[in-house]
């Protein structure tokens, strides 16, 4: 695979819907990314240009990665409290 799916990914979402930050922030929230299968993107799932409809429900960012031949996709959702 060696970062294929992942580029793929990427160009698909706007560039400025990426999460280019080892820590990724959404309110009072963040998760770190450090030690996370690389390469990877995270897209931002509330970003205006991916055009999704404001009346669905949706977690904050996907994930998508690659390590060791293996392609991950985790939905990450987070919650301040």
């Amino acid at each position: 695979m060696s970062g294929q799916f992942v580029s793929a990914v990427s160009d698909k979402a706007h560039p400025d819907c990426h999460c280019h930050q080892q820590t990724c922030h959404k309110k009072n929230c963040s998760i770190s990314m450090q030690g996370g299968p690389t390469p990877r993107v995270i897209v931002d799932l509330d970003c205006r240009t991916l055009e999704i409809p404001r009346d669905r429900k949706l977690c904050d960012y996907l994930f998508f990665g690659e390590e060791n031949n293996t392609a991950w996709v985790a939905p990450i959702e987070l919650k301040g409290g």
